[in-house]
């Protein structure tokens, strides 16, 4: 497959399936992208060299979320205002100590994570402010590992880590309750949607 797609990246070939012919020429310009070292790929010999060094022209690299988190709080509002507006609900806030856990957290399922997660916030948020205690129990505990707090010289630990043990705690003790809500309100969302 690799070596079709070199062909037709290097004469814009194009050839159906079972036929001997040449179809067409198409002009395209290709943008292709990758979640993988593609360099390691080629090393490996599991990717073509010459179709590597045929399609990286131009490299754009796209730093993951948790290398940029100063976008975060952008991230947040624009999805947020969507679905919000999808929802037909007003706009949630976000409290400050909230905000803080999503910028810790390291987002291992990048931009596509944050969203998902915005999206379960604003079906399941009330008029007051979001807080820890409603942020999936994923996020608080990668963020109380990234940036666990150092105990003080006598013992205890900062305000910031007694929140994210309170949250996680109500995440055990009201776990059932919030998926019930959560469910009974995306019923009532979908079915103000409509």
């Amino acid at each position: 497959m690799q070596g079709l797609l070199l062909r037709f990246l290097e004469a814009g070939e194009i050839q159906r399936v079972g036929s001997d012919a040449i179809q067409t020429r198409v002009d395209v310009r290709v943008i292709a992208a990758t979640n993988r070292q593609l360099v390691d790929s080629v090393a490996a010999k599991t990717f073509r060299e010459d179709l590597y060094y045929r399609l990286n022209v131009i490299h754009i690299r796209v730093p993951s979320l948790r290398e940029r988190r100063e976008d975060i709080p952008a991230f947040l509002n624009f999805f947020l205002e969507q679905f919000s507006r999808q929802y037909s609900v007003n706009p949630p806030t976000l409290s400050a100590a909230t905000l803080q856990l999503l910028s810790q957290y390291a987002w291992p399922g990048n931009v596509r994570e944050l969203k998902n997660i915005v999206e379960r916030l604003v079906v399941r948020a009330s008029d007051a402010p979001i807080e820890p205690r409603d942020l999936p129990l994923e996020v608080l505990r990668g963020s109380s590992m990234e940036q666990a707090p150092a105990a003080g010289s006598d013992g205890h630990h900062s305000a910031g880590a007694s929140r994210v043990r309170g949250a996680l705690r109500a995440h055990g003790e009201w776990g059932r309750a919030v998926l019930v809500r959560g469910l009974r309100a995306v019923h009532v969302a979908r079915s103000h949607a409509r």
